[in-house]
């Protein structure tokens, strides 16, 4: 059994590495490519990270699209005001979950509320070619 492009896509996606140049990141490719060729227990462990990082992932963009961060309470119901962090915190975990079982590095976390910067300090390996400033 192999992934599907959608579930190599998110695989790229979550552990932070672009699907634009695959073939150059080889370590990643490398390691899809083995998960694939291994038995189908470790697939299936992958294919889970996927759905529950897919879960956290849904679940931090309603809270980011809907009304749940404009109030504390709605009606009877009061708002956890951690909801975020702790989705973060939780994706962030999943996704190192995932790059561990992989035995790869993450690029960057996609659930920083951040802006992206690169290097080991930062929690991401540094780019091909990338150059420090100053």
């Amino acid at each position: 059994m192999a992934f599907t492009e959608t579930q190599k896509v998110k695989i790229r996606y979550y552990l932070g590495w672009g699907s634009r140049f695959a073939q150059a990141d080889s370590a990643l490719e490398s390691a899809i490519a083995a998960i694939e060729g291994d038995e189908t227990e470790a697939q299936t462990h992958v294919s889970t990270l996927i759905t529950d990082l897919d879960v956290i992932y849904n679940n931090l963009k309603s809270c980011h699209n809907g009304s749940r961060i404009k109030a504390d309470v709605a009606g009877s119901i009061k708002i956890n005001r951690l909801e975020i962090r702790q989705l973060r915190d939780e994706g962030k975990r999943l996704a190192q979950s995932l790059a561990s079982f992989m035995n790869v590095t993450p690029r960057h976390n996609v659930f920083s509320s951040g802006r992206y910067r690169y290097g080991p300090e930062f929690g991401g390996a540094l780019p091909p070619g990338y150059m420090p400033h100053g």
